[in-house]
């Protein structure tokens, strides 16, 4: 440990203030980020709220939709506009 303090004390001045420079900048910007992580994890529940009953909404609204179209050849446009897996399962 002793050898890496002789190592350090040899590193002129001027290189020693930009290191630390360039550390601080590094750990302000950590900071920073992590208060945007902070921000973003405190919206994430509301978000998965919303978006729960955004898809209930839709799926009702295809099934409303495809309901109206049952037995027209628009039905065929959207059932290729909908993917499969989104789609709520229909009784025959």
């Amino acid at each position: 440990m002793q050898s890496l303090d002789i190592k350090y004390q040899t590193i002129p001045d001027m290189e020693v203030n930009r290191l630390q420079s360039a550390t601080s900048d590094l750990q302000n910007s950590v900071n920073e980020l992590n208060v945007h992580l902070t921000a973003i994890a405190a919206l994430l529940p509301t978000l998965d709220t919303q978006t729960e009953v955004l898809d209930k909404l839709n799926k009702a609204s295809y099934g409303t939709l495809r309901s109206l179209l049952k037995g027209k050849p628009e039905a065929q446009r959207l059932d290729q506009a909908v993917p499969p897996t989104r789609r709520k399962p229909t009784v025959p």
